[in-house]
């Protein structure tokens, strides 16, 4: 079971340091840890909060990402990324890690 608060903080860091295309993984991996593995890795508030500012960023065209067109503005919107079904290797990989607490946050 993930440590959802030490996660948590761990990307909200990530994402206060002004990067906008940060938000892409985290939503992946989010969403792969919910909807994939059952264990949610982003607290709930954390992750609606990503989703508003992913979208706002993809409207302003300030995403430059090579996954962001996984980023659907419709899911996003609705704080979801139930949609998605085929993930990133590295994506997998990182939430697997950080469930498993492999990954120092």
């Amino acid at each position: 079971m993930a440590d959802v608060e030490r996660i948590s903080a761990f990307a909200e860091n990530a994402i206060e340091q002004g990067n906008p295309n940060l938000l892409v993984p985290w939503y992946l991996i989010g969403c792969y840890a919910y909807y994939v593995l059952d264990d949610p890795v982003l607290s709930d508030d954390l992750f609606d909060r990503i989703c508003f500012l992913l979208m706002e960023a993809l409207d302003a065209i300030e995403i430059d990402h090579m996954h962001a067109h996984l980023c659907d503005p419709e899911a996003l919107q609705a704080g979801t990324g139930y949609q998605l079904k085929d993930y990133p290797s590295r994506v997998a990989s990182v939430a697997e890690r950080f469930i498993a607490g492999e990954v120092p946050t």
